[in-house]
């Protein structure tokens, strides 16, 4: 019985240790370059968009070092840190609920996409269940919704 007992404790500890590390694995980097054809194939038409300029997205990305997140609300793009601080939205906009969904991906893919495309200027996308990153040919998904997923 004892021999049971530590096994099972041992297999218990190592599931643990497991789900930890896929977890803190997880929220690596974040998002996902796709051809603008195969991103129309795989989350469908936009629906709505608003175009920001790449100089003003670098800036950003650059400000959020890790990760950045991105909303369409009430058609107005906003931008917030990994710390669900705004970098960018609508003057009467100075906060948001932390219940509000934004979409996040790793700053760095931000910055992947705006140098393989050259784009000049970039769509940010509301699609039917996504919310996507076009620059010329080139298409950002693949993000992590926060919550229930927040990046810190």
């Amino acid at each position: 019985m004892k021999k049971l007992t530590v096994l099972l404790m041992s297999f218990l500890f190592s599931l643990i240790l497991l789900i930890t590390s896929t977890q803190a694995q997880a929220l690596g980097t974040v998002g996902k370059l796709f051809t603008k054809d195969q991103a129309n194939q795989l989350f469908g038409p936009v629906v709505s968009s608003q175009t920001i300029s790449a100089a003003a997205l670098r800036a950003l990305a650059e400000r959020s070092p890790n990760y950045i997140m991105f909303n369409l609300i009430n058609g107005r793009l906003v931008v917030l840190n990994a710390n669900r601080k705004m970098l960018s939205g609508p003057a009467s906009m100075t906060a948001v609920s932390p219940t509000q969904v934004f979409h996040f991906c790793s700053a760095s893919k931000i910055l992947e996409l705006l140098q393989t495309s050259g784009a000049t200027s970039v769509k940010v996308e509301q699609r039917q269940n996504n919310l996507t990153i076009t620059a010329d040919s080139q298409t950002l998904e693949d993000f992590m919704s926060c919550p229930p997923t927040c990046a810190q």
